[in-house]
């Protein structure tokens, strides 16, 4: 039995086929065929290319879930309408200046604690 000898590759060259499994521009047999890697360091290739695409998608969700906030924010900050969040005991957490003229309360009184929806401002207000 020979023993065969092992090319020796350049790290530019290394790099070269390493980006080429990231962008899955060749198969994995494909480059078991190179031989520049050894199949487990291919294997390796493929789970931090998966593990890089997972973290992309994650960055492009995390970037669009910010942007529909800052539109939501938009809106609330535009005071057009009465906008508020309230929890289920009908306390007032957070409410815009529209919603708070509409109920007769200032910003004082959502900063003191919760306000609630049938305090002595909000006369005519139905409870949730």
């Amino acid at each position: 039995m020979t023993k065969r000898n092992r090319r020796t590759h350049s790290p530019a060259f290394k790099a070269k086929v390493a980006l080429a499994a990231l962008k899955g521009d060749e198969t994995l047999a494909e480059l078991a065929q190179t031989r520049v890697f050894a199949p487990a360091r291919i294997a390796l290739l493929r789970l931090l290319a998966s593990q890089a695409a997972t973290s992309l998608e994650n960055t492009r969700l995390y970037r669009e879930l910010e942007q529909r906030e800052a539109k939501i924010r938009r809106l609330v900050d535009a005071n057009i309408i009465g906008i508020f969040i309230w929890d289920l005991q009908g306390h007032v957490l957070e409410a815009n200046d529209a919603f708070l003229r509409v109920v007769g309360y200032d910003r004082e009184d959502l900063d003191g604690g919760p306000a609630t929806l049938d305090g002595p401002h909000a006369t005519g207000m139905a409870s949730p």
